[in-house]
């Protein structure tokens, strides 16, 4: 039988059987090709390097027996069939153990893409060998297309499979080089069946008579039998896929929404991974702040809702913050295709932290001790506001006034109202807030401790008569020798203290101590009394607009 789309003479039909006969020859120089080949494909798939790979294929000696064992079916030849069938039996034995020994080494072996890339075969995988098989058996047989068989050589990867099979058996990845192996046996079937083909319509069959039904399924129907059981399970590894694909694009879909309306948030990757009927998700954010669990559920439960399953949702935060030369800016996002850095529109949120950002960096860069921490934004019962935690000395009202009418310009928001957190240094010890100059408590023998004890508890009782001034906290200074012991008691309340507060403190202290007690007050922020006793007011406040601004955040981003 013989096509008219492939025509061949006898001269080239002899040549072709003499050269594919030589080639699969089971000799030394066979063998060595192999072993270099193989050492070469694992040595670009350690380094992760996809053109050491192709040198490999390249080098790789092992299609011309495949295409050998097809010849061999064809024309019936015994002894064709059994020194094809010896080398590529000998190759993958060597390729296999090549990479075992080398995967062996103290190398520190680790898992590269290039690696990955081979463990899970596809039907995609399987229709690459078939249309490399027929580009290489086409090649053979037509004189005109031979010098297309190095880029066929590379298309099959049949080395780089057996390669990763052993480095995977190296560090005891058994599934991973059962799917590397799966992938050479596909490539070798397909090369196999598909070249035989193209013998039989080259009319290289003169001794075979492939009407024969019985005599066809004697030569191939082993072949044939394994190329379906592999065009099936690859075919389920492709629904597979294709489903794992949606899943990720369901996933990336739902992280990036929740993410577009918190600030600065961008999605570096993520993972997700099915066990006890959980779907499980990593996702490694970037963010100038770390999240609270609240944002956490929030998009755990959106995860849940879309894909209507169980999800157990983790984020693996990393804080950054980008920078300019006037303060923070938005994300630089990738180039496209035409060479541009290209950015996402901000949203309303993310316009007014920028510009209160750059405009607060500018005011105080030169303001010794105070320094910008942090900026939010989002609906209060008086408005669109933005809150400021600065770090140092309170700013005057008239200063935040003009910050305020500033911004409004700016972002053109006459109704943006501007509220500043000033968080003031302090340093805490395991006994409490450390004040300069004042103990807490240092080394204390057990009349210093007795001391301590009676003197807090004489303040508390003291200030039980004394109106409007609640003690917050007491604080020591003991000095050597016959020094008097220093009393600082923190106070709190709707008005000054006054000196005969002090007096009083004083006059009390005096009379329960063993040692000679000299007071002194502070006065501190206004105090809120609660269910769990006296907390500072400004404590309170700041929990409260933080409440305010939580429960509006949701509404605020679905408009925005």
């Amino acid at each position: 039988m013989r096509s008219k789309l492939i025509k061949t003479t006898p001269e080239r039909r002899a040549q072709v059987i003499g050269d594919i006969s030589q080639g699969s020859e089971p000799g030394i120089r066979f063998y060595v090709l192999v072993g270099v080949s193989t050492l070469i494909a694992s040595i670009g798939l350690i380094a992760d390097s996809t053109a050491v790979v192709i040198g490999a294929m390249l080098v790789a000696p092992l299609m011309t027996p495949i295409f050998g064992i097809s010849l061999a079916l064809v024309l019936g030849e015994a002894k064709l069939l059994r020194n094809s069938l010896l080398a590529v039996t000998a190759g993958i034995f060597i390729a296999v153990a090549t990479a075992l020994l080398l995967g062996s080494l103290p190398i520190a072996l680790e898992v590269t893409p290039e690696m990955l890339s081979r463990t899970q075969p596809n039907l995609f995988d399987l229709l690459v060998a078939v249309l490399a098989g027929f580009a290489g058996a086409y090649a053979l047989v037509d004189e005109s297309l031979s010098p297309a068989l190095p880029g066929v050589a590379i298309a099959t990867a049949l080395v780089p499979p057996l390669a990763n099979t052993g480095l995977c058996i190296a560090v005891k990845a058994y599934e991973g080089s059962l799917g590397s192996f799966l992938l050479f046996v596909a490539n070798f079937l397909s090369i196999l069946i598909v070249a035989s083909a193209v013998f039989i319509f080259a009319g290289m069959n003169y001794k075979f008579d492939s009407t024969n039904k019985k005599q066809f399924l004697r030569r191939f129907g082993l072949a044939a039998f394994g190329f379906l059981a592999i065009f099936a399970l690859l075919t389920n590894y492709l629904i597979t896929m294709i489903e794992d694909r949606i899943l990720s694009q369901d996933i990336k879909q739902v992280l990036d929404q929740e993410l577009a309306g918190m600030y600065g948030a961008e999605l570096n990757k993520f993972n997700s991974d099915f066990e006890s009927g959980k779907l499980y998700v990593l996702a490694h954010v970037m963010s100038p702040e770390l999240f609270v669990p609240k944002e956490v559920r929030q998009i755990q439960d959106a995860l849940t809702k879309k894909l209507n399953k169980p999800v157990e949702f983790t984020i693996r935060n990393t804080i950054v913050k980008d920078m300019g030369a006037t303060g923070s800016t938005s994300l630089v996002e990738l180039r496209n295709l035409e060479g541009f850095f290209e950015g996402r529109e901000l949203t309303r949120k993310e316009q007014v932290i920028r510009e209160t950002e750059q405009l607060l960096w500018e005011l105080t860069a030169d303001a010794p001790g105070t320094r910008l921490d942090h900026v939010d934004f989002g609906m209060l019962p008086i408005g669109p506001t933005a809150v400021v935690t600065l770090k140092g000395r309170p700013p005057f009202p008239e200063r935040i006034r003009a910050v305020q009418v500033d911004l409004r310009k700016r972002l053109n928001m006459p109704d943006l109202y501007l509220l500043v957190e000033v968080i003031e240094p302090d340093l805490w010890s395991s006994e409490g807030r450390l004040l300069l100059g004042w103990s807490r408590y240092g080394k204390l023998t057990p009349e210093k401790e007795r001391t301590i004890r009676t003197v807090e508890d004489t303040v508390r009782e003291a200030f039980s008569d004394i109106e409007g001034l609640f003690p917050m906290d007491v604080y020591f200074d003991f000095e050597d020798g016959r020094q008097p012991v220093k009393v600082l008691v923190e106070v709190s309340g709707n008005r000054e203290p006054a000196e005969e507060d002090l007096r009083q403190v004083q006059n009390i202290l005096s009379n329960v101590s063993p040692m000679h007690v000299e007071a002194f007050l502070l006065k501190t922020s206004e105090a809120m009394l609660t269910k769990d006793g006296y907390v500072p007011l400004s404590r309170e406040l700041r929990e409260n607009v933080r409440a305010r601004m939580g429960e509006v955040k949701k509404t605020w981003h679905m408009v925005n």
